[in-house]
């Protein structure tokens, strides 16, 4: 990779980021989501992120890490991995921006042109019958971290 994505790899959350962060996970659980597994980037904040989201869930010991995650990152490979190591109801993806619009778009519209706004700490809830027949999603719903951060109160 060039030289700026090494140190990108080891950014860390803020502790304004880690702050907002758990009310936006508190917002998550307000709304009802349940999770039966994180699946998260290796990188620094991406791991921080997800252990707010493990914490807030009770889920400590159901993080597991890929590098599927990291930019750009390859669909069909993060695809095949999840289908064939997670076969379960709910997977929260922890990862980064374009890739996880990108992937939004991948699974909603066959296509990654599609823009969809997806801000730090935005939260999107897609559903699939079967990844493994057809690489398709349907978009429940995509929540901005303002709403979030509201929904925590």
């Amino acid at each position: 990779g060039t030289p700026g994505s090494e140190e990108d790899s080891q950014r860390p959350l803020t502790g304004k980021g880690s702050k907002r962060m758990e009310k936006i996970v508190r917002g998550l659980r307000q709304i009802g989501v349940e999770l039966d597994m994180i699946l998260t980037s290796p990188y620094v904040r991406a791991r921080a992120t997800a252990e707010i989201l493990a914490s807030e869930f009770k889920m400590k010991d159901k993080v597991a890490f890929t590098d599927n995650l990291i930019p750009p990152g390859n669909f069909d490979l993060l695809i095949d991995e999840i289908t064939e190591k997670y076969n379960v109801n709910s997977l929260a993806l922890v990862g980064h921006e374009p890739m996880l619009s990108r992937l939004i778009s991948f699974l909603t519209t066959g296509n990654t042109e599609t823009k969809i706004t997806l801000k730090k700490g935005g939260v999107g809830l897609l559903s699939a019958d079967d990844l493994r027949q057809e690489r398709r999603a349907a978009l429940q719903w995509l929540l901005t971290p303002a709403i979030m951060v509201k929904l925590s109160n």
